[in-house]
């Protein structure tokens, strides 16, 4: 029954850009930051003195707490007050040993008074960090989902409506229940496949090894199942909102849900009324759970798990009353 959507040219078609798509991401989106893990990291500082630093240094206009600086998206923090430098350390950083003294230099020669200068530094356990082509390679993984649910239910509650292929189900023994699963496990097993060849090609073409370690796999399969079920959910409110003019508005929808929701440009770009819409867009909390999977410190456990089954039973929901809904529908006619 899975073959059901691979039917005529436009499916196959559909399905080959689902797969092609995220990968001409990849390499284009690699390519790019593929240099990332050469640059130099980026530091924050608050200083009590008016101390002349390099570009990478972000100036701090108050003193952190511990807390502040563990979410900050610095690889490390200083704090320089009264002689004392403290540092704190957020990432394994190749360079951090040369960036910190050139900054106690700095502060140094900034006293009228030539005292000693006391450096102090601080571990913090912050979780496993992700290079800036890590973080963009997970968000081509996760837009490739946005990309097959989304079309999906575009494809089948508006196209397959519009073309009466649900009259011709009507013909067969299929119930909604079964239909409903195969649409929902056609589109996993896209998933599944897009993200493999994604993570292979990472590896192949950036050298970047995010294969996903045995003990987490099961963590992976279900951001997978729960990224698709919410594009898919996505992509039949579309349908059926928008009828005829679906398939344009997925397109503008999909463009929108790029920018907003941080997996390729940073939300700190947007002004900061309009950062409120990235809490409103699934490929964020998607994003966010891969990079658990990986060991980043994105978010809890329990909020992972809430976040997956909220996404699996709204897409579930959605699918199943609307494949009913359809169906009844070409009963009636």
């Amino acid at each position: 029954m899975l073959s059901f959507l691979f039917i005529n040219f436009r499916d196959r078609f559909v399905f080959f850009m689902n797969i092609a798509l995220p990968v001409v991401f990849l390499i284009l989106f690699g390519s790019i930051f593929g240099k990332g893990d050469d640059q130099k990291p980026t530091i924050a500082f608050y200083s009590d003195l008016d101390v002349n630093v390099g570009t990478n240094y972000v100036r701090l206009s108050n003193i952190p707490s511990v807390d502040e600086i563990k979410s900050m998206e610095y690889d490390a923090v200083i704090v320089a007050v009264d002689d004392k430098i403290d540092v704190y350390v957020k990432s394994p950083i190749d360079l951090a040993q040369g960036e910190f003294e050139f900054f106690r230099l700095a502060y140094a020669s900034a006293k009228s008074e030539k005292k000693l200068v006391q450096v102090r530094t601080h571990e913090l356990n912050v979780g496993r960090s992700i290079s800036e082509l890590e973080y963009t390679l997970l968000g081509v993984i996760t837009i490739s989902f946005l990309s097959i649910g989304l079309n999906a239910g575009v494809r089948v509650y508006s196209d397959y409506v519009r073309y009466g292929l649900f009259k011709r189900f009507n013909v067969t023994p299929i119930d909604p229940l079964r239909l409903s699963m195969c649409v929902m496990s056609a589109q996993i097993i896209t998933g599944i496949i897009s993200s493999v060849l994604n993570l292979f090609l990472s590896l192949v073409l950036f050298g970047a090894n995010l294969f996903v370690p045995p003990n987490m796999l099961w963590a992976f399969l279900l951001a997978v199942v729960a990224a698709v079920m919410i594009n898919l959910a996505l992509g039949i409110l579309v349908a059926l909102i928008f009828k005829k003019a679906a398939p344009a508005v997925s397109q503008l929808v999909f463009t929108i849900l790029i920018f907003f929701s941080g997996v390729y440009f940073p939300v700190s770009i947007l002004p900061r009324y309009l950062r409120i819409a990235t809490y409103l867009t699934p490929p964020r909390y998607v994003h966010l759970m891969l990079q658990k999977v990986y060991g980043v410190e994105t978010l809890s456990w329990g909020y992972f798990w809430f976040v997956s089954v909220a996404f699996i039973l709204i897409g579930a929901l959605l699918t199943g009353l609307t494949t009913r809904k359809f169906l009844r529908m070409t009963n009636l006619t």
